[in-house]
């Protein structure tokens, strides 16, 4: 099974922010970047430490991570992975919490890559 280290957090609203808090809470070596378009969001995410650093868009967000989350309104998700695709390393696990995800992507991108979802 891959290591996972570092974790990006796409979206920071209540499903984001309570995933990474609920990450945070395993007192495991996580590290986790979160990043949203709201920046305060992201400021207040970091002040109560549900997160380790502060992303300042998609590509910073993603370059080192082995896990993303996508925790946006669905009606975002394909923009987000568009705006991430080209700047994932290989083997990184993308995931996310909407319910019509997986359906949109592969209608978007076929079996470009492998779409998990957490619902």
């Amino acid at each position: 099974m891959k290591e996972i280290k570092n974790i990006c957090v796409i979206g920071l609203g209540l499903i984001g922010g309570s995933l990474a808090m609920a990450l945070k809470s395993l007192e495991n070596d996580f590290v986790i970047t979160g990043y949203d378009k709201e920046g305060e969001a992201m400021n207040i995410a970091r002040y109560r430490n549900i997160i380790d650093n502060i992303a300042s868009d998609y590509r910073e967000a993603v370059k080192d991570a082995d896990l993303v989350i996508i925790a946006t309104p669905i009606s975002r998700i394909i923009e987000v992975v568009n705006s991430i695709r080209e700047h994932l390393k290989a083997g990184v696990i993308v995931t996310d919490v909407g319910t019509a995800s997986r359906k949109l992507c592969r209608m978007k991108y076929g079996d470009v890559f492998n779409v998990y979802s957490l619902r």
